[in-house]
């Protein structure tokens, strides 16, 4: 588990050299991706579409525990299941990796940042009982080259107050299919009051 910083009300799963590829072919110049996707949203929609990004947005500003893998049973068994999306498109390219990224990271876009690096901007806190947690404001994932459905499953921790995370599902697939709209998701429906 990895602690990433929802630094901008939020984050997003990038496949960094698909998401420059993409930007290149259709010759996007900004390095300030929200305020450019905000001016123009059937960009921002073809980039979804085309596995480059997957925002998780709108929800509250702290840190997320984030799990990726193949296999939802791999979510810690002190994690309890709040919510479920499903259909996101992602693509991995040959750099074999996905980052997830705050959303602040994304308004300012620097490709070379991420290159060669494991994470970006560690920050290293401790919890109620003295234990270290380490913060990140970007995080590498090593995912094989392919195109995957990605299903996004919104946590909490048992026993917690405010602990929360996303686990992404990742299921290979042949070809993209018309996804949902992650931008329009209410991802923030894993904060509405449960009983444990």
């Amino acid at each position: 588990m990895k602690l990433i910083n929802a630094n901008g009300y939020g984050f997003v799963i990038v496949p960094v050299s698909t998401f420059e590829q993409f930007r290149k072919e259709q010759k996007i110049k900004a390095k300030k991706m929200l305020t450019y996707f905000a001016k123009n949203n059937v960009m921002g929609d073809a980039f979804l579409q085309n596995g480059c990004m997957l925002p998780i947005a709108h929800i509250n500003y702290g840190e997320y525990a984030i799990f990726i893998d193949a296999q939802q049973s791999n979510i810690p068994q002190d994690w309890k299941i709040i919510k479920e999306w499903k259909s996101f498109n992602l693509c991995v390219d040959d750099d074999n990796s996905i980052w997830v990224v705050s959303l602040d990271n994304l308004e300012a876009w620097d490709v070379a940042g991420y290159q060669g690096k494991e994470f970006c901007q560690q920050e290293n806190i401790f919890d109620i009982n003295d234990n270290l947690l380490e913060r990140y404001n970007a995080i590498r994932y090593n995912v094989p080259k392919g195109k995957y459905e990605a299903t996004v499953i919104g946590l909490k921790k048992e026993g917690t107050e405010d602990a929360y995370g996303f686990s992404i599902v990742l299921t290979p697939t042949i070809t993209f299919i018309q996804n949902a709209d992650a931008s329009e998701t209410a991802f923030n429906d894993i904060f509405q009051t449960h009983n444990y």
